[in-house]
């Protein structure tokens, strides 16, 4: 799966340094992972969020 957007988080990640392990550990299972479909990216994350145009939304450290 291609992640788009690292150069942003990076940044938001230098001010809310709390998150940066939930997002490394986020970004190896997805960039290894070989997900076909959005029912398959659910089973891997119940949180992810379809927002159009083939784009998903995770949510890394919510509630």
């Amino acid at each position: 799966m291609f992640v788009s957007g690292k150069n942003i988080v990076e940044k938001y990640l230098d001010k809310h340094s709390i998150l940066r392990s939930s997002y490394l550990k986020w970004l190896l299972m997805v960039e290894a992972s070989t997900v076909n479909s959005h029912n398959e990216l659910k089973l891997l994350f119940l949180k992810a969020n379809y927002v159009g145009n083939e784009r998903y939304a995770f949510d890394l450290k919510g509630k």
